[in-house]
């Protein structure tokens, strides 16, 4: 796929899927690793920190959220993650596995979520480039971000596909 292509199938996808209902929840709004605090002597969550964004919505867009900016293998990850030691940590079927096994929460669309976490954070920092491209905004910053949404779209046509394979 061309770098450029891709959000409008992307846009039409979520469109066409989009789930019918959902149960209203709180949501965070911005959850990521990022936003986590660990225990210090365990890989156990602590504390999900930054409630500024919280509303009442559908929790599993904060999955989605996490979806597409969480660590995989190197070459896949979506964000840069280079400060962080990601080894051992689970890939994102697993932990979308582990949510299912504590939640109630109907998880069959969830690559909806995934996608449109992905195309929503690419909108987002495509701002920057737009404002770096008026002037406002410094070039490194918005080139690595405009890059950086390159590969949020490879993984939401990934998560698209492996959707389509499921049965």
């Amino acid at each position: 796929m061309d770098k450029a292509t891709g959000i409008d199938s992307i846009a039409k996808w979520l469109e066409d899927n989009c789930p019918e209902n959902f149960i209203p929840g709180i949501i965070h709004g911005d959850a990521h690793i990022g936003n986590v605090m660990f225990e210090n002597d365990s890989p156990e969550i602590a504390a999900l920190i930054d409630w500024e964004l919280a509303t009442i919505g559908d929790p599993l867009i904060d999955l989605g959220w996490v979806m597409a900016t969480w660590p995989e293998s190197k070459g896949k990850e979506t964000l840069d993650f280079s400060e962080l030691d990601i080894d051992g940590f689970p890939t994102i079927e697993e932990l979308i596995k582990h949510y299912g096994k504590h939640s109630t929460r109907d998880l069959s669309n969830i690559a909806w979520y995934g996608v449109l976490g992905c195309f929503k954070l690419t909108v987002i920092l495509e701002g920057t480039y737009v404002r770096y491209c008026a002037g406002k905004a410094p070039k490194d910053v918005a080139e690595m971000l405009h890059e950086t949404n390159f590969r949020l779209l490879e993984r939401a046509h990934q998560l698209i596909a492996q959707a389509a394979v499921k049965p």
